[in-house]
């Protein structure tokens, strides 16, 4: 099997070492969201905040700052042999990456894409602990803002993140469809 470089063609790149929401990290123009971004090595970038880009390639270092809450929504995600990968919030900080897209299934028959992929690089990604729950849905109606779940939730809090998971088959191909929302109440097994 081959794999595909997502980020083969960028459209922008790293000029310097900094924050991503500097513009002089990027030569004068901020990546948006439907840039190839890429990383060249002996660069180093640090995130802070919210971003959405549909691909990011690490040849050098990418590092979530570890003192800010950090929101990354891409669509591939790739890190190059003796790349630098870090993402280890404090105890209080959230870091967050949300893979976002569609797969590429022409370009990419094996379907390397929507998510990290780190080929010979240094990872690192750690967070504090937190139990991850899965809740069969009992009741979800459409247009509805509120979802009804089968197990005792009494651990969620407000304002963490729950994932909607749905997926079909469309034409024989895979079709995502997950929504992510934010808990605004809580009430029994019934989530706002």
């Amino acid at each position: 099997e081959s794999f595909v470089d997502f980020a083969d063609c960028p459209t922008i790149t790293a000029t310097q070492n900094g924050n991503w929401g500097d513009r002089a990290t990027w030569g004068g123009s901020l990546p948006t969201d439907n840039d190839v971004v890429l990383i060249p090595k002996g660069i180093t970038v640090t995130m802070k905040g919210d971003a959405k880009v549909k691909t990011l390639g690490v040849a050098g270092s990418f590092i979530f700052d570890n003192k800010s809450d950090v929101n990354f929504e891409v669509e591939n995600f790739q890190t190059y042999p003796s790349s630098n990968l870090t993402i280890t919030p404090e105890d209080s900080v959230l870091h967050k990456v949300v893979f976002n897209g569609k797969l590429e299934t022409n370009r990419d028959p094996s379907q390397y894409g929507l998510g990290l992929v780190a080929l010979d690089s240094n990872v690192k990604i750690a967070g504090r602990s937190t139990r991850a729950t899965n809740s069969k849905i009992v009741s979800a109606n459409a247009g509805s803002r509120t979802i009804t779940v089968a197990d005792n939730v009494s651990d969620w809090k407000l304002g963490q993140n729950i994932i909607l998971a749905d997926s079909e088959k469309v034409g024989g191909a895979y079709v995502p469809r997950t929504e992510i929302k934010k808990i605004s109440d809580i009430n029994g097994n019934t989530i706002t």
